[in-house]
């Protein structure tokens, strides 16, 4: 008597610690690639408060010691150039949210 194929996709319902693994491999990664910022001086996007106008973001950027480089997806959403990673860390100082690889804006936050 010939036994039927087992279906290998079933397998991962009943494989938690197999499936968690896969899920951290294919969107883990580009995560931790996105957000983890580079180290040393570079591009970051930077992400202010919701309701932060185009003026107020540049200024706190302005005075962590980063240059503006453009608005990329809303006006609390800027591209800037910093020195090194003291300037990553002043961004944070001065409000941002989220400071992220400068990748990001040629994405899903693109105009």
């Amino acid at each position: 008597m010939v036994e039927p194929r087992r279906n290998r996709l079933a397998d991962f319902r009943h494989d938690p610690i197999g499936t968690l693994l896969l899920v951290l491999m294919v969107a883990g990664f580009p995560a931790w690639l996105l957000f983890w910022p580079h180290p040393g001086a570079g591009g970051a996007l930077v992400v202010f408060r919701p309701g932060t106008s185009l003026p107020q973001a540049m200024v706190q950027a302005a005075a962590a010691g980063a240059s503006p480089v453009q608005r990329v997806a809303a006006d609390n959403v800027l591209l800037v150039w910093t020195a090194d990673d003291n300037g990553r860390r002043a961004l944070y100082a001065a409000g941002a949210w989220l400071v992220m690889n400068p990748f990001a804006g040629s994405g899903c936050l693109s105009r």
